[in-house]
């Protein structure tokens, strides 16, 4: 009886380890399925992120008045019906927009504070010195826009033509004045590359911004001034500025009886584009929502009549164009800015 017992027990425990056996290869079984089936469904879309739900700060790193606030003003007042909430512009000039600049580069990478571009301003100052900021500090978004430079005077200013004004130049070394938006601009290096192609001794007047320095031109302060198109285009409509030259190798189509560069022979081409950046750490769904936003807002016909009205040309750039732009600027400026610093050491 004992050795029946002793069997039957025997029995029992493996029937118990083959259950428990084919258990757990089905419990794998299963699981491996399960996983296969996972791996084979498409992963869930990441939920789109609740972007905007406050104000968004635009900042201006030039004063009031200028083009790149011109463009901010116009651009801000329609993309924030889409974005839904206001789009604030702020204006933080000084040291040739630096401040600015610096301020968006270290701004929280949230998306709620970005910023104008101009370039090649924005290269041309690590060009001139060492900056707070620096180039891959920034999230470049869009390009909005161009405005080619000119050399503007007042309208009742002695100097009707250009030839007057180098004249004038030539005859008085280190008399003439001309004023433009701030060291180490575009506007400041366009007007030194006009005074060195013409073989003149120049004193160029940094003032902040455009408008003020047109106020100055205006106020016999200085001589002439360095403004874009855009920038002058409403004094010049006005009766108060006359434009002598523009600085490119095209004439302006909202100045069509103004001789260009190339129509005297110069070689030179000083445009500037405008466009929006942020923070670089920016989240790119963040800064997809931007771009869309303001691109968008470009092709409405309400901002291409204030920008034609303003003289500015729209033209839109992806924001990698635009980041190519602006390093290419950096290798076509560099031996303006060496020529430049070369000629003041020297005096």
């Amino acid at each position: 009886m004992f050795r029946n017992k002793r069997n039957f027990l025997f029995n029992f425990i493996g029937l118990l380890t083959l259950i428990a056996l084919m258990v757990l290869v089905a419990g794998c079984g299963s699981s491996e399925k399960l996983e296969n089936e996972a791996e084979q469904q498409p992963e869930a879309q990441a939920p789109a992120p609740e972007f905007p739900t406050k104000p968004i700060t635009l900042v201006v790193s030039w004063g009031a008045g200028g083009g790149n606030d011109i463009v901010a003003r116009s651009i801000a007042a329609i993309a924030e019906k889409d974005l839904g909430q206001p789009v604030n512009v702020v204006n933080v000039p000084g040291a040739g927009a630096e401040i600015g600049f610096t301020q968006i580069a270290k701004a929280e990478p949230d998306g709620y504070t970005i910023g104008m571009i101009a370039t090649p301003t924005i290269g041309l100052n690590t060009l001139d010195r060492e900056t707070t900021y620096k180039l891959d500090d920034f999230k470049i978004l869009l390009g909005l826009a161009s405005d080619p430079r000119v050399i503007a005077v007042a309208a009742d200013s002695k100097f009707q033509t250009i030839e007057d004004l180098i004249k004038y130049g030539k005859d008085n070394p280190g008399k003439l004045r001309i004023g433009h938006g701030g060291v180490g601009t575009h506007a400041q290096y366009a007007a030194l590359d006009f005074g060195e192609k013409n073989g003149l001794d120049i004193i160029d007047v940094p003032f902040e911004g455009a408008a003020s320095a047109i106020s100055a031109v205006l106020g016999k302060h200085v001589e002439a001034s360095c403004p874009a198109v855009g920038e002058v285009l409403s004094n010049v409509k006005s009766g108060q500025m006359k434009v002598l030259v523009v600085l490119e190798n095209s004439r302006s189509p909202e100045l069509p009886d103004v001789p260009c560069a190339k129509d005297l022979g110069w070689d030179m081409a000083h445009t500037s584009v405008r466009g929006l950046m942020g923070p670089k750490d920016m989240p790119q769904d963040v800064a997809d929502i931007l771009t869309n936003a303001f691109k968008k807002a470009m092709e409405t016909e309400d901002f291409q009549k204030q920008m034609k009205d303003a003289g500015v040309t729209v033209q839109y750039m992806t924001g990698d164009d635009l980041t190519k732009l602006v390093q290419d600027h950096v290798v076509i400026y560099k031996p303006i800015v060496e020529a430049v610093k070369a000629k003041q050491e020297k005096k």
